[in-house]
């Protein structure tokens, strides 16, 4: 089906004017049919997860980590998209964005500096 989206934008008869509109159309096509996906993936992944992890079974709770995960998945699915938009193939892509992968996780503060120690975390450092 993604060919044959793909196809249809590039195959426009008529002046490459009229192209323009035609492409964005097709690129929030591509952007749109994403959403429902990675909201099923959210699901399915935050369900396993939570429980997984032991945390409070509480309706809020839970609908908040669902939503910051539904976009954390999102936003990686639409980077990776535009990578791979950008770059002149897939090869090139991959290696851009595991450059940037490894910069989000530096600064998101799952590597936590030894220098640092937060009262809860001085087991973790002695």
């Amino acid at each position: 089906m993604q060919k044959r989206l793909l196809n249809a934008c590039f195959e426009i008869p008529g002046k490459s004017t009229a192209r323009f509109p035609h492409l964005i159309i097709c690129f929030s096509m591509q952007v749109m049919i994403e959403i429902p996906y990675v909201l099923v993936q959210t699901l399915i992944y935050g369900v396993i997860v939570y429980t997984m992890i032991g945390f409070d079974w509480t309706v809020s709770k839970f609908f908040w980590y669902i939503f910051f995960m539904y976009f954390t998945l999102l936003y990686m699915t639409f980077y990776g998209m535009m990578t791979v938009a950008v770059t002149p193939n897939h090869n090139v892509a991959a290696i851009v964005s595991s450059a940037f992968y490894a910069i989000w996780n530096l600064f998101s503060g799952f590597i936590v500096p030894r220098t640092v120690t937060y009262p809860p975390l001085c087991f973790y450092t002695t």
